[in-house]
């Protein structure tokens, strides 16, 4: 008998937090940065720093959105099917230079490009900018257009 309990009982905790240590040193040695910059820069899970949620640039975020014709705003994947004037690039786009998570504008313009089929209902796609500062919500600071689709819910 140890001053912990049983020696076994201790054994299972040195390896517990041995396990633990290890995991967290392996997680920091394998980062590296990738093809989207400081927001992405770990591997992948389970050994992964979640680093791109650390950070919003310059107290602003965006998002890609749909506005219809009574200037509601809804979600890209509320609907199954685009018709767009123009292909949708939101890093090409007057709107490119705004603060976003570029794998989350990603995953949306595939929704929008797999997605394809005709509409009765109009919508800008936009991206939607708010200031973000900490202890107060999140102020919208506006809307840019990236291009105007036909779509169906």
């Amino acid at each position: 008998m140890t001053m912990f309990g049983s020696t076994s009982g201790s054994s299972h905790l040195r390896f517990g937090i041995l396990c633990a240590l290890s995991y967290l040193m392996v997680s920091w040695v394998v980062r590296f940065d990738m093809v989207r910059g400081t927001q992405i820069a770990s591997l992948v899970y389970p050994f992964d720093t979640f680093s791109m949620y650390s950070t919003m640039p310059e107290a602003q975020s965006s998002h890609l959105l749909a506005r219809d014709e009574r200037g509601d705003v809804h979600s890209i994947t509320s609907f199954r099917s685009f018709d767009c004037d123009a292909p949708i690039d939101s890093r090409a786009s007057a709107c490119g230079t705004r603060a976003t998570i570029q794998y989350l504008d990603d995953d949306l313009v595939d929704y929008i490009q797999t997605h394809p089929g005709s509409g009765s209902s109009q919508v800008d796609i936009i991206r939607r900018t708010w200031m973000v500062f900490a202890g107060r919500p999140p102020r919208p600071s506006g809307d840019c257009v990236i291009t105007a689709c036909r779509v169906s819910r």
